[in-house]
């Protein structure tokens, strides 16, 4: 599982981003409550993203949220926002940055979602 996760973040990191999430899908169909399945999710969510499928990438991201204690919640929750706001869905983007501050108060994307919702005001 740890070899095709790396292979999958190599392919990812390689800008190889429908390969990626294809290793992704693969690793999740194999191991779908394994230790990588919340950072799989994410990083489907972050292929798509790249790829400016943000509706495909917010279900990706919401899939990491159903992980009670995954250490990408406070990355998918700004990534929430971050599509929202691509797609021109300022109200929805504005309640996921707001989520991120009320959730995860001591995130490293804490002033950066602050910063994004004095933007939309």
């Amino acid at each position: 599982e740890y070899a095709a996760y790396q292979n999958a973040l190599t392919a990812f990191r390689s800008r190889n981003y429908a390969e990626a999430e294809k290793l992704f899908g693969a690793i999740l169909k194999q191991f779908p409550q394994g230790r990588y399945a919340d950072n799989c999710h994410y990083w489907i969510g972050e292929c798509n993203y790249a790829l400016n499928d943000f509706a495909k990438a917010i279900s990706a991201f919401k899939l990491v949220l159903t992980f009670t204690s995954s250490p990408k919640g406070d990355d998918a929750q700004i990534k929430l926002g971050l599509c929202y706001m691509k797609m021109g869905q300022n109200a929805l983007a504005k309640a996921e940055f707001q989520k991120l501050l009320d959730r995860y108060p001591g995130s490293e994307y804490s002033q950066r979602a602050r910063e994004y919702l004095d933007q939309i005001k």
